[in-house]
């Protein structure tokens, strides 16, 4: 009787929750009122998603439905204040499609709704105040990785801090097809490959590192095609083409010994399966204590082409590695001192910095045992330039410089492992996914302390009424089913990182270029390149290089220069926010400037600073003033606190000068460059004064036509800055209506593939010393 009575009332309880139950609507038959919520999300933050809110789960908890929002919800720059008014508008909607019920909480498939919030951007200096900062990583002057000696400490700036940066994609070996090949369709005068390329190695890295950031990139950064290795072991024999890298000479003083595992130069083709890195050696010797160095190592290159070549070293790291070892390196410019923490980054390819090289001139790199006793220093290959493309693939190489390549190929030649190269099965995928995997493995095995990834992407993609594709950022929680990074911090770290970066970008292309210029989404996706880093990562999507009107932007370089600086800011506010650290963002270049004669016959220079209206704490604290003497290089400059200077100069000589402006944040890029010669033949002739009038940089011109469109370099090729490495050949196809059909037609923008790889020459903003020369010979100062 007893059991069943039990039975009855687990009867009746199951009916009154059935009953019950008839309340509770299905997910799907509240998707008109997720429509409505998505026109109003868009009207309110101007970003439309590519797919509407959906509701994936409703739980019943008393008298409230809690919410699951599919992951479109994520996709929005939300903000503390967004939850009340979205709130709002749900409970405006919500009795005409639900009775009986009132919302309850909200949630994505990963988050809840208050872990979506990003601070508002800010530009006053402060660091916005962030749930997941922590304490600053950065150790101060103490053990620094890379450091020029006498260069400034950037404390509101990027000093010591360490950046992970490639640019999207480049010139691979498709194993499918059998033959090299771009990952992007040659369109609008570029392609993906070498586009990015344009605002990463020009604008980006030279940004970030003018404010004291140490930036590694698994791609060549060098757009040098000549290269000199010079090492320890003997490299490959035989007579060596134009293009294939020279070697040098390589002297040692004192006593060193045969260490572990190096690099050796045994191959003029390498293998995508080869590890130079292990196919030599090493060499270390023990340091000479308080005493001064009394052993060195010198690595010689022969130079045969005056230019600018990038200078790796490599060494390898052992218990016992010195943490401050003494490298100098000789170039045009005179010496250059570096202190190198070889703790860290042994067993491959370590950037110092970029220097001219005069042909015929003495070059060198010299790493002395200067140090404590109980630490000793290691030396192994030295490498001046990027060369070309050295890895061999279907019995062919890229035929390219090694710039233009993939990171795949560069890795090969950095030893990065197989694991890491040869981690999937086609080789298009290796290419890509191989990123992120190489930041981690440089963190892990060889000690560089990453503070954040950027990877610098613009997607494909046309709209049919020529508007702007927009930005799009892209990062990944969680991952793996991990919300935090191995160090114990939150993966959503990334998610400010991909905000604050997308929100710089779109912020100030809108002030300087577009105001109708589109943010996209905020996406947390599992790509490969911003979930597999181990630190905060994100790739960018700037725009659409496939799209007219973005790349009528794309192609100009005052557009680049602008994203490069956003996306710089962004970096620098998001270390801001990450450590709690206050910031300044490095000055704007100066303008005005004018170089005329004294009465007594000296040079006066003199300039302006240029405000930042966008960002107040942009101001100029000082100045570096660079000179440099007839047809040498620039000095390295002195540092000045106004905005004029007089120098006496010497008959028969002109001498051109420079200005960077300075601040707590870092350091401007340079200004023109002007010139002041005094004629020892002058007499009863005038002195002349040059105008630089010419000023211009700019895109190609393009026609824009309801039928036909594009870039037309016959009208107008455009005038780069400096130079410009994007452009890969002309457009052929004007045709709106030209449909993509594959990489060799490609429909609307198609363009040739015959200049890749080149340089096109632009303004170097240096022209009053070219005529200024001349004028000189006729006896005008």
């Amino acid at each position: 009787m007893q059991g069943l009575r039990y039975f009855l009332t687990a009867a009746a309880l199951l009916i009154y929750m059935h009953a019950a139950g008839q309340n509770v609507p299905r997910a799907r038959s509240l998707n008109p009122m997720c429509d409505t919520l998505t026109a109003r999300l868009t009207e309110r933050t101007g970003v439309k998603a590519k797919a509407p809110l959906r509701i994936e789960k409703l739980y019943k908890r008393g008298s409230r439905l809690d919410l699951q929002f599919s992951k479109t919800f994520s996709d929005y720059p939300w903000h503390a204040e967004d939850e009340k008014w979205f709130r709002g508008e749900l409970e405006s909607i919500w009795s005409k499609y639900v009775k009986g019920f009132r919302p309850g909480e909200i949630s994505t498939r990963n988050n809840r709704f208050h872990e979506l919030f990003l601070p508002h951007l800010g530009n006053d200096g402060k660091a916005l105040p962030y749930k997941h900062s922590c304490t600053d990583p950065s150790d101060g002057k103490k053990n620094r990785f890379i450091t020029e000696n006498g260069r400034k400490f950037y404390k509101k700036g990027l000093s010591d801090r360490y950046i992970a940066l490639w640019q999207s994609h480049g010139r691979y070996y498709d194993d499918k097809e059998g033959k090299w090949s771009w990952q992007r369709p040659p369109v609008h005068r570029s392609c993906e490959d070498m586009f990015t390329q344009s605002f990463v190695l020009p604008f980006l890295m030279p940004m970030l590192e003018n404010a004291g950031a140490y930036v590694m990139s698994p791609r060549e950064r060098d757009t040098q095609k000549l290269e000199h290795v010079v090492d320890n072991d003997n490299a490959f024999s035989g007579e060596r083409g134009p293009f294939v890298r020279k070697e040098g000479i390589y002297r040692e003083n004192g006593k060193w010994r045969t260490g572990g595992p190096g690099f050796a130069d045994t191959k003029e083709r390498y293998d995508i399966s080869d590890l130079p890195f292990s196919s030599g050696s090493t060499r270390y010797c023990w340091c000479s204590g308080g005493k001064k160095a009394d052993a060195d190592v010198c690595w010689e290159p022969i130079i045969e082409e005056s230019g600018d070549y990038a200078v790796y070293i490599s060494y390898e790291t052992m218990d016992s590695s010195n943490p401050a070892a003494h490298y100098r390196v000789t170039h045009s410019g005179g010496v250059t001192e570096f202190s190198v923490n070889q703790k860290i980054g042994g067993g491959t390819w370590i950037y110092l910095g970029t220097f001219h090289f005069d042909k015929g001139a003495k070059a060198s790199v010299i790493l002395d045992n200067s140090g404590a006793e109980e630490y000793s220093v290691s030396a192994d290959a030295v490498r001046f330039g990027g060369g070309m493309g050295k890895i061999e693939r279907g019995g062919s190489l890229s035929g390219l410089p090694a710039y233009a390549e993939g990171a795949l190929y560069s890795m090969v030649y950095s030893g990065v492992d197989t694991t890491i190269t040869h981690g999937w099965d086609k080789e298009y995928t290796n290419e890509f996914a191989s990123r992120g995997a190489w930041t981690k493995m440089m963190m892990e095995e060889k000690g560089i302390p990453f503070d954040l990834s950027l990877a610098f992407h613009t997607d494909a993609g046309v709209t049919p009424n020529d508007s702007i594709i927009g930005t799009l950022a892209i990062y990944s929680y969680p991952w793996d089913g991990k919300k935090t990074f191995e160090n114990g911090r939150s993966r959503m770290t990334s998610r400010l990182m991909a905000g604050f970066i997308q929100e710089q970008v779109v912020k100030d292309i809108r002030s300087s270029f577009e105001p109708e210029w589109r943010q996209r989404e905020i996406w947390d996706r599992s790509y490969s390149e911003s979930r597999t880093t181990g630190v905060p990562g994100m790739i960018l999507e700037l725009m659409s290089h496939q799209n007219f009107a973005d790349m009528k932007y794309g192609l100009d370089p005052s557009f680049r220069f602008t994203v490069s600086r956003a996306v710089y800011k962004g970096i620098l506010k998001t270390i801001s926010s990450f450590y709690d650290c206050p910031y300044v963002v490095q000055p704007l270049p100066v303008h005005g400037m004018a170089l005329e004669f004294t009465p007594e016959g000296n040079a006066r220079l003199s300039w302006k600073e240029t405000p930042d209206e966008l960002e107040p704490t942009a101001r100029a604290s000082s100045y570096m003033i660079y000179m440099r003497m007839d047809d040498g290089v620039f000095d390295k400059g002195i540092e000045i606190r106004g905005t004029e200077i007089e120098t006496s100069i010497e008959p028969g000589h002109i001498y051109s000068f420079k200005v960077c402006a300075m601040n707590e944040g870092g350091m401007s890029f340079p200004s023109e460059i002007l010139s002041i010669g005094l004629s020892k033949k002058s007499a009863g002739k005038s002195p002349v004064l040059i105008v630089n009038n010419f000023d211009r940089v700019g895109a190609p011109a393009w026609i824009d036509g309801a039928e036909y469109a594009g870039f037309e370099a016959s009208l107008d090729s455009g005038v780069p800055y400096i130079s410009d490495l994007s452009y890969i050949g002309e457009n052929y196809e004007f045709r709106r209506t030209a449909e993509y059909e594959n990489f060799e037609n490609p429909g609307f923008g198609a363009s040739l593939t015959d200049k890749a790889g080149g340089i096109v020459a632009g303004n170097t903003f240096d022209f009053p010393y070219v005529h200024g020369k001349a004028l000189m010979a006729l006896g005008h100062s």
